[in-house]
C-alpha cells in the first residue's frame, strides 16, 4: 500500500506540474486538500488530513484496519533549514510502529533544478538519516531514517518534490 500511495502522489504531482491552475493560488493546506481528494478517491476515504499523531498534526494521515500505514507532511519549498527542520516535524509525528512517512515539497521558485540538488544533498546530513536507498525519478527520493528514540528501528522515508513555478 505505501508504494501505491507514493505512486499516486507523484502522479498527482506530476498533473499538477502540467496542469499549474490546479495550485495555483493555494496555499500548503489547499494543496493538500486536493491530494486527500484523489487519494480518498483511489483508497476508498482511509486518508485524512490535519490529524493529530503523537506530538502534533499531520498533514496526511492514512489508516487501514485501525493501524497508521503512512503519514506525510505537506511544505512549500523555501530551503535547506526548512527542509531539515520539516523533518524534524514529521519525525515528531510518529508513534515506533509508522515506518512509512513523505515529506512532500511544492516548489514555485524558478530553477526547480536546483531544489532537487538542495534536496539530495541536504537531507542526508540530517542527524537521522542514514542513507539514500532509492531515486525513483529525479523527484522522487527514498532515504532511510533512525527513529527518534530507538536508533535500532528504521524509518522509510520518501520525499517528493513538485514544479510549481510560474510559467513564463
Amino acid at each position: 500500500t505505501y508504494d501505491a500511495i507514493l505512486e499516486t502522489l507523484d502522479l498527482i504531482g506530476k498533473e499538477g506540474e502540467r496542469h499549474p491552475s490546479l495550485f495555483a493560488n493555494k496555499d500548503e493546506e489547499g494543496m493538500r486538500d486536493l491530494l486527500l481528494v484523489v487519494l480518498n478517491s483511489k483508497f476508498q476515504g482511509s486518508a485524512t488530513g490535519e490529524t493529530f499523531s503523537k506530538r502534533g498534526k499531520t498533514d496526511i494521515f492514512f489508516v487501514k484496519e485501525k493501524t497508521a500505514i503512512f503519514v506525510a507532511e505537506c511544505k512549500i519549498w523555501s530551503g535547506k533549514s526548512e527542509h531539515l527542520k520539516a523533518i524534524d516535524q514529521l519525525l515528531r509525528y510518529l508513534t515506533w510502529r509508522d515506518t512509512k512517512v513523505a515529506l512532500i515539497h511544492f516548489s514555485r521558485k524558478a530553477g526547480f533544478t536546483a531544489v532537487l540538488e538542495e534536496i539530495r544533498k541536504t537531507t542526508p546530513e540530517h542527524p537521522k538519516c542514514k542513507a539514500l536507498v532509492g531515486e525513483i525519478n529525479p523527484s522522487f527520493f527514498k532515504f532511510e531514517m533512525e527513529f527518534p528514540q530507538d536508533a535500532a528501528a528504521k524509518v522509510l522515508r520518501a520525499v517528493l518534490a513538485f514544479d510549481l513555478s510560474p510559467s513564463v
